[in-house]
């Protein structure tokens, strides 16, 4: 977080197309990082194969 905030980037794009599975422990860093951003008003993109966004709506889970 903190070599994103010395950048101060304009949006931040991630790519998680080629991702089938993420282990919990990376997927609450992720959801951690995103509500980072969120709160300092820096825009995300994320990108997801149709693959990771089934499991992750049955998981009812946003990465929005």
């Amino acid at each position: 977080m903190q070599k994103i905030q010395e950048i101060q980037p304009t949006v931040v794009e991630l790519d998680l197309e080629n991702v089938v599975a993420i282990p919990s422990l990376i997927l609450n860093r992720i959801l951690k990082l995103l509500a980072e951003l969120k709160s300092k008003g820096v825009p995300v993109e994320i990108k997801t194969s149709e693959g990771l966004k089934t499991v992750l709506n049955r998981l009812k889970i946003s990465l929005q």
